[in-house]
């Protein structure tokens, strides 16, 4: 028996935006659900090495992975460096549906001030990120602070 790759199925644009702003409002509810000290303490150590002062880092709030900030309605700017973290994902089945099994693999959270407002808003925008009004956000790099 040969070992035979599934092939992508290319989808109409409306539905992979769908199936992207889903994407992405699952990964901000893991975001902000999910509680890890040990991943909570490695991105408080991090960025404060970069030069954020320790108060304005809030893990789960203000540091997200790139689908969060995306269904937030906020873009990672090109160059930026993220953390490095463990975390738990679903397991997908034969169909592409999440199981209840868990996995764990590892993701990179930016901090907002790495992050723009996007050109076109997302459906159900956060309200506490309004723009790219922050008091740590002046243009430059986190790590340039």
């Amino acid at each position: 028996m040969q070992n035979q790759r599934r092939r992508r199925q290319w989808l109409p644009r409306e539905e992979y935006l769908a199936r992207k702003a889903e994407q992405g409002q699952k990964a901000l509810e893991r975001a902000r659900g999910g509680f890890s000290p040990r991943n909570e303490a490695i991105v408080i150590q991090a960025f404060v090495e970069r030069g954020i002062p320790e108060h304005e880092i809030k893990p789960r709030e203000n540091c997200l992975v790139v689908p969060a900030w995306n269904a937030l309605g906020r873009k990672v700017r090109k160059g930026e460096k993220g953390v490095r973290i463990v975390t738990m994902r679903p397991v997908k089945d034969e169909a592409g549906e999440d199981t209840d099994t868990m996995m764990s693999t590892t993701a990179f959270v930016f901090h907002i001030s790495q992050t723009e407002a996007s050109q076109k808003p997302a459906e159900g925008r956060d309200p506490a990120f309004p723009g790219d009004t922050h008091s740590h956000f002046d243009g430059r790099p986190a790590w340039q602070h």
